[in-house]
This record gives C-alpha cells, structure tokens and sequence, in this order.
C-alpha cells in the first residue's frame, strides 16, 4: 500500500536509507523505504498519520516509549499543561494558542530533544529547515534551545490525525496560521535522543 509518511535524504528521491539515531543515548541504525522530500542534506524528518505512527518503532528506546504512549492515550481530553511521561527523557506539554503570520514566529532548534508535534483541534503550518541551512542567533543550552534564523525550506500542514517528528537536526518554526489566525490546541511531546 502507499505512504503518507515523507522522509528526506541528501539529494535522493526514493531509495532506502540507512540512519544512525541516538535514542537515550543508544546508537540504532535503521533501514527504511519511503518517499523523501526534496532535501538537500539532513537526515530524517517524519511527517505521517497519527494512525500509522507504529511504523517509527524501533528508530529509538525514547522514540519507541513515545510513540507507545502516543499510540495507546488519547489526547482529546487532556488539559494544558505539562505531564511526565518518563521523567526528563520524555514528557508531553499541552498548549492552546492563535495562530500568527510567519513573521511573528520563533525560529528554534534543539541539541538534545526530539519534538512530536500534534494539533488536537485547529491547523497550523510548521516551517522546518535542516540545521545546517540556517544561522543560530542564540543557544540556552539549559533550556536546550537555539533560536535561529534563516529561510524556511518545507512547510509542513498540521491538522488533527496528522503527526510531525522533528529532530535536532530540524529547526523548526511554529504556529504558522494557515490562512488567517484561528485557535489550536496543540501536544508537543519532547524525546531525549542524547
């Protein structure tokens, strides 16, 4: 059957790849067909359907423990806030916002972090450019953000039932409006890699 998943590859269309992933700082090096975004660089970045998130087991031990919750705890009816799932290496912040033009948005990236993104109601758009493709501004490394700036290279639809998992290798620019501003609920789990 088809995918709705995209991945990208250094300059590749459709061929298999070969990742080395740091999940809670185990090395795995994975094989995977699929179909690339045109990328210049970078390695993986995932967009799919929350249903077929099962297909990402095995990238990572902190991967596979977030797509296991994501998979198994409806998000509908959680509050915002912040919730542990486990301990620092994973947790889930719940937001609600309006959307904004791009130009009001922050540009950041994380060393260290993973980002599952998920709307629970409303859409947004998410600008991603690979790391090397933008000019960090400032890094907290406490905090484990940089901010950074530079030109978007995808933008990525978010919707309910939809899923984006950025790397640290993914600056990413989020709460992009669609169209015009409107409301969203949003998860954004963060996935220690290492």
């Amino acid at each position: 059957g088809g995918y709705s998943d995209y991945y990208r590859i250094p300059g590749v269309p459709e061929i298999l790849y070969k990742r080395n992933y740091h999940g809670c700082g185990k090395r795995i090096e994975v094989q995977r067909e699929r179909r690339t975004i045109g990328r210049t660089g970078g390695d993986v970045l995932i967009y799919t359907e929350l249903d077929s998130l099962k297909r990402y087991l095995g990238l990572g031990k902190c991967l596979d423990r977030a797509i296991e919750y994501l998979c198994s705890h409806p998000l509908e009816e959680l509050d915002t806030g912040h919730y542990e799932i486990d301990g620092n290496l994973i947790y889930l912040n719940v937001f609600e916002y309006e959307t904004i033009p791009e130009e009001q948005a922050f540009f950041e990236a994380h060393e260290r972090y993973a980002d599952i993104h998920i709307t629970i109601t409303g859409e947004e758009l998410v600008g991603v450019s690979e790391l090397s493709a933008v000019t960090v501004k400032s890094l907290n490394k406490e905090a484990d953000l940089m901010e950074v700036g530079g030109a978007v290279e995808h933008y990525m639809h978010l919707k309910p039932g939809k899923v984006l998992i950025t790397l640290p290798e993914d600056a990413h620019k989020v709460k992009l409006a669609v169209k015009e501003p409107s409301k969203v609920k949003k998860a954004v789990v963060k996935v220690y890699t290492g």
